[in-house]
């Protein structure tokens, strides 16, 4: 990312708060739909032993009640996996990820009556809208994309690079701006990485943001763009390093969890932190509940911390952040209205 006018020039779309409002609530009324099957799949199985039960006792004439109990019982089966694959999207777009089985989900749903079919092509709608597929696959590359494409990031975006060439930010730039190869294309890690770090070097970025990739970076390319590094992780670091941060939290029994934006380091999340944003944990709060309000200051936060560093006002200095010229020996905070502060 250089910090060059002009803004890139990207499709319209939404926001990071409009995409985010709008998977949470496909999750809220995948769980309410999810939760009429699986009720209904109760209500059916028994049925069958009802009716498995009667034709035991007194046997009747016509259709047998036995096979009309296994009909109900294949009925109540099949309603009932349409039910925890409703479930598990509702989950899945809660952490958004599986994208491709949220669209299962919606489709499905468009066989289960009216309300069904409502849901369903509310859900596609949202799940097929280009911006909403990146926000699964590299959510804080969307989000800097929108803000750069809306002018609240003054940069222009010099590359995108992935590890996975379906990634849907890629569609979001030009041509000439994507490079993505899968690490089984080559010998081992050392090349992969050094193919990698040849093509962020040849387009000669002021800053690299890790947004979405979730591979641990080696010391070599680390060290080959040191200090120009960016990552964002789900915690208040040092606190829970690594991945399951949300469940983490709440095992230590924290009374506030959050988002730091850091320097990359060889060390695993061990680079000097820039900014933070603090959300409070609440007492019914689970590992999803917690990871969705966490997410949604993520985005502000990241946005804050890159506009100082575009502008020149956040350095660093041999590993030190500096702030305006003067070492920042604390976190920045993000308060409520979206601004950094000592």
């Amino acid at each position: 990312m250089a910090s060059v006018p002009p803004p890139l020039n990207v499709p319209p779309g939404w926001t990071a708060l409009q995409i985010g409002g709008h998977l949470h609530t496909l999750r809220i009324l995948f769980c309410v739909y999810g939760g009429i099957q699986l009720a209904l799949s109760v209500v059916l199985l028994m049925a069958a032993l009802g009716g498995y039960i009667s034709e035991s006792r007194t046997p009747t004439v016509g259709m047998s009640p036995v096979l009309l109990a296994a009909i109900l019982a294949v009925a109540a089966l099949a309603i009932g996996a349409l039910g925890m694959l409703s479930l598990t999207a509702a989950n899945r777009l809660g952490q958004r990820c599986q994208r491709t089985l949220c669209l299962v989900a919606a489709g499905a749903a468009c066989l289960g009556g009216a309300l069904g079919i409502a849901l369903g092509v509310y859900a596609l709608i949202v799940l097929l809208r280009a911006d909403v597929a990146a926000s699964f696959s590299e959510p804080g590359g969307a989000a800097i994309l929108d803000a750069i494409g809306d002018g609240r990031l003054p940069a222009d975006v010099v590359g995108v690079f992935s590890d996975r060439p379906g990634a849907a930010a890629l569609q979001r730039v030009a041509p000439g701006l994507r490079w993505a190869h899968a690490p089984k294309e080559f010998s081992d890690r050392a090349a992969y990485e050094q193919a990698l770090g040849d093509a962020v070097q040849a387009s000669a970025p002021d800053w690299i943001v890790c947004a979405g990739y979730m591979r641990i970076l080696g010391a070599a390319f680390v060290q080959r763009f040191e200090g120009r590094l960016v990552n964002i992780h789900p915690s208040l670091l040092p606190l829970h390093k690594g991945l399951d941060t949300h469940a983490r939290a709440l095992e230590a029994g924290d009374a506030e969890h959050g988002a730091s934006v850091h320097l990359v380091v060889p060390e695993l999340d061990a680079g000097a932190v820039l900014a933070q944003v603090r959300v409070p944990v609440g007492s019914g709060d689970d590992a999803q509940a917690l990871a969705e309000r966490v997410l949604a200051v993520e985005h502000p936060l990241l946005i804050a911390t890159l506009q100082l560093l575009c502008a020149g006002r956040l350095t660093e200095r041999e590993g030190q952040p500096q702030l305006d010229g003067h070492p920042l020996f604390s976190p920045l905070a993000l308060d409520s209205a979206g601004n950094l502060n000592r």
